[in-house]
């Protein structure tokens, strides 16, 4: 299923960046999205970015799990290909955005909710402590 700009807009109604950004990630800021990107020598890409899920609007309101709150999201992908498991455990536990003492997830949608922007990519999601 492919999205709208506007729906688009409706996945991440808010996000920021983390108080301490580590060496490597690049900074965006489009209309107010704040997301970090890092192009590796491997030839993975990642973005991730903090963001808030208010609820009360719809499944696009809700975070993973159909949850609202914040949370914290990497992205990973390869051009042309699937990244590998062992490639996409190693970065995220060592990439310095998580609290590695709490678990850290991916999720599958239900069928008729799933969204594919990018072909290759795999979204990890951790939830902030209230």
């Amino acid at each position: 299923m492919r999205l709208k700009e506007e729906e688009k807009r409706m996945i991440n109604p808010y996000s920021t960046w983390p108080l301490v950004i580590p060496a490597g990630w690049q900074t965006v800021d489009r209309d107010g999205l704040k997301t970090l990107y890092r192009h590796f020598p491997n030839g993975l890409f990642a973005t991730f970015a903090i963001e808030t899920y208010p609820g009360g609007g719809g499944r696009h309101t809700l975070g993973p799990c159909e949850e609202p709150g914040t949370f914290r999201r990497i992205v990973i992908s390869r051009k042309k290909m699937y990244p590998a498991w062992d490639e996409m455990r190693d970065l995220v536990r060592t990439c310095g955005l998580f609290d590695r003492s709490r678990d850290i997830f991916m999720v599958i949608p239900p069928d008729e909710e799933y969204v594919n922007l990018h072909p290759h990519a795999f979204h990890w999601w951790q939830k902030e402590r209230s």
